[in-house]
């Protein structure tokens, strides 16, 4: 599902090095410092040198299962961390990374021990807006299923070669339909013939809020042959999709990747963010 559907093993890794815990019973005080203590470390900062001790031991195991390079932007204190999870055994530094990031994750310090500590769910802080994710977005790649079955149906394709015209309608023409609507009118004719395989590999209710015009599609990829209907989800929806009704078009037509529409600020996903669950 993407690089962050991985991450549930780097803050177990965390967890187990002490995030957390309360001392072993009987465990001996520390020694007192023979100088004045330095500033206790944040919340969140003692989250990420709990996940530096745990790379010691777990470096490679978790390298081999992410493979990308994640930037922690913790908020309230401000602080920005590099975890590089590529090569050998990996590393965690405070700083920005010196390359391009796989992931960016925005938290506030708090929300972020709270996450290393299991008291707060990824789905949760993702849902009340506590976290944010931005770069490699596999959860919205899984709707190419979707898109390609639509450009198969004709989004985007000039007509054929020799293709007779159009017959003039009998009365005043309707107005013409919007780009986006024109797209998902020929998505809905592709359920025709594709519905009960993108069923299959979407399973879930997909709502697409269009803008400049404002329109609300519901895709339901649950069961039998899948629908789409310009209406508001009759139950919960897994999936909102906001984005301008052009930029839908250009999407449906290959014109516009998806992952480029994101990183842009065009395409907003909300719902079952399975990229961000393995956090």
């Amino acid at each position: 599902m993407g690089l962050a559907m991985k991450l549930g093993a780097v803050i177990e890794a965390a967890k187990k090095a002490g995030i957390g815990a309360a001392p072993a019973a009987g465990a001996a005080p520390a020694a007192a410092a023979p100088s004045a203590p330095a500033a206790a470390a944040s919340p969140g900062t003692a989250a990420l040198d709990a996940l530096e001790t745990a790379l010691k031991s777990q470096g490679p195991e978790l390298v081999k299962r992410v493979k990308g390079v994640v930037v922690f932007k913790l908020t309230k204190p401000d602080s920005t961390w590099t975890l590089d999870l590529k090569t050998g055994a990996g590393s965690l530094k405070q700083a920005e990374p010196t390359g391009r990031a796989d992931i960016t994750i925005t938290v506030s310090d708090a929300d972020f021990a709270a996450l290393a500590a299991g008291k707060l769910k990824p789905q949760a802080a993702f849902m009340r807006g506590k976290l944010k994710v931005k770069g490699n977005m596999g959860l919205a790649m899984k709707l190419g299923a979707v898109i390609e079955a639509a450009k198969k149906a004709g989004i985007g394709a000039a007509p054929a070669a020799g293709a007779a015209p159009a017959a003039a309608a009998p009365s005043a023409p309707a107005a013409a339909a919007s780009p986006g609507t024109a797209a998902l009118d020929a998505l809905e004719t592709a359920l025709k013939s594709q519905g009960p395989e993108l069923v299959k590999r979407v399973k879930g209710v997909v709502v697409f809020k269009l803008t400049k015009p404002d329109s609300t599609w519901t895709l339901d990829l649950k069961t039998g042959a899948g629908s789409l209907k310009q209406a508001e989800p009759t139950g919960r929806a897994d999936i909102t999709i906001t984005v301008s009704d052009a930029d839908f078009a250009a999407l449906a037509a290959g014109k516009l990747k998806p992952q480029a529409a994101f990183m842009r600020g065009k395409l907003k996903v909300k719902g079952n963010m399975g990229l961000a669950m393995k956090l």
